[in-house]
């Protein structure tokens, strides 16, 4: 839960909570809302992880893919750019 800053960019992640059966309720800003389609949380035998996927102008399904890296309190993944039909490897760092 909180607000998460990804490292290379003005790009913001809260996430607000987090049901029992995993779905989330997400903001994602850049620095403007973009609408996310859809946020996921589950757990496997190497930690939490978060799926979430935005549609909006801009952001045609692009989604992210992170795990949330306990001892570093990071949240690192995938950034899959629809548009560009390209993968970052992305870090969010705790903000709040």
């Amino acid at each position: 839960m909180g607000k998460w800053a990804r490292t290379d960019a003005n790009y913001i992640l809260e996430i607000k909570s987090i049901g029992a059966d995993g779905r989330m309720d997400v903001a994602y800003l850049n620095p403007k809302p973009i609408h996310v389609a859809e946020a996921q949380a589950s757990r496997d035998g190497q930690g939490m992880n978060i799926f979430v996927k935005l549609q909006d102008l801009n952001y045609p399904g692009s989604t992210y893919s992170l795990v949330y890296e306990p001892k570093t309190d990071v949240l690192e993944g995938v950034y899959y750019h629809a548009g560009l039909k390209q993968a970052f490897e992305v870090v969010f760092v705790r903000s709040s």
